[in-house]
């Protein structure tokens, strides 16, 4: 059973994760690989939609080496604040994809991320994609 966080706490953390996602997106579309690694925690999980698992090294290099987001649109996101350390966030995803070839391709999904604060600040521990069809 998750801990009872006060209202007051319960607002900020809620706050802090959902600034935490626009921030995140922000540095996928603009390939900000800095930002990406501060918002990571070392042991990240990252599970993409098609099962193909990374670690935090392994993400921030795929990211650079693809550069394949032009924008994402999240819906509504649901933030469940497990203690004061901890929160799951859960909604619908749209990627909007660019490929080498100039081609686009969009991706909607739901996604599936545990936030964890750290003493540098909250970041990101699990992420996982599943494609909605």
């Amino acid at each position: 059973m998750a801990a009872v966080v006060n209202p007051s706490l319960d607002m900020e953390i809620r706050s802090a994760c959902l600034d935490l996602e626009r921030r995140r997106q922000a540095a996928l579309v603009n390939v900000d690989l800095k930002a990406l690694d501060e918002m990571f925690a070392d042991d990240l999980v990252h599970i993409h939609s098609v099962g193909l698992v990374h670690d935090k090294a392994e993400l921030l290099a795929h990211i650079d080496a693809k550069r394949g987001f032009a924008a994402i649109e999240r819906g509504h996101l649901t933030v469940r604040v497990l203690s004061e350390d901890a929160a799951v966030m859960t909604g619908t995803i749209t990627n909007h994809m660019r490929a080498p070839d100039g081609s686009s391709s969009e991706m909607r999904g739901m996604v599936t991320q545990i936030i964890r604060r750290e003493l540098t600040g909250w970041k990101f521990m699990h992420f996982q994609l599943t494609l909605i069809k």
